[in-house]
């Protein structure tokens, strides 16, 4: 059974958000400086309550580990999300505990039409 042309425009919308995800959510090395450098003891990353991330996304490149992440900054009380943004982690050592961490790394609003409001969940990366 062929797939229809709603679910081959679809699929093709999605993998074009996909690429421009990753491509637009790199962090640029030499322009753009980190939000912070920290410590963690493991899992969760951060577990300091500063930042609430969901649905990690991971990718290894030249050794260095990428993880892209939803921000979620919902209330206690709310049973839903609220991610405007992802951040990325990355660390060259996960034992070590240090990572880098950019915060407000692609703003869905700014790179995709569709995207409004609180529609930042579930990215994905690949290389």
């Amino acid at each position: 059974m062929r797939p229809s042309s709603s679910i081959r425009t679809a699929a093709l919308v999605v993998g074009a958000a996909l690429v421009a995800t990753f491509t637009a959510g790199l962090p640029a090395v030499a322009d753009e400086a980190p939000s912070r450098t920290f410590e963690s003891g493991g899992n969760p990353i951060i577990g300091d309550g500063s930042y609430y991330s969901a649905d990690a996304a991971p990718l290894v490149v030249d050794e260095t580990l990428y993880i892209y992440t939803g921000h979620d900054e919902a209330s206690p009380q709310q049973a839903s999300f609220v991610m405007r943004d992802y951040g990325v982690l990355a660390t060259d050592d996960v034992d070590a505990g240090t990572w880098t961490h950019w915060t407000g790394n692609l703003v869905p609003g700014d790179v995709f039409a569709w995207a409004t409001g609180n529609a930042a969940y579930a990215g994905q990366v690949v290389q």
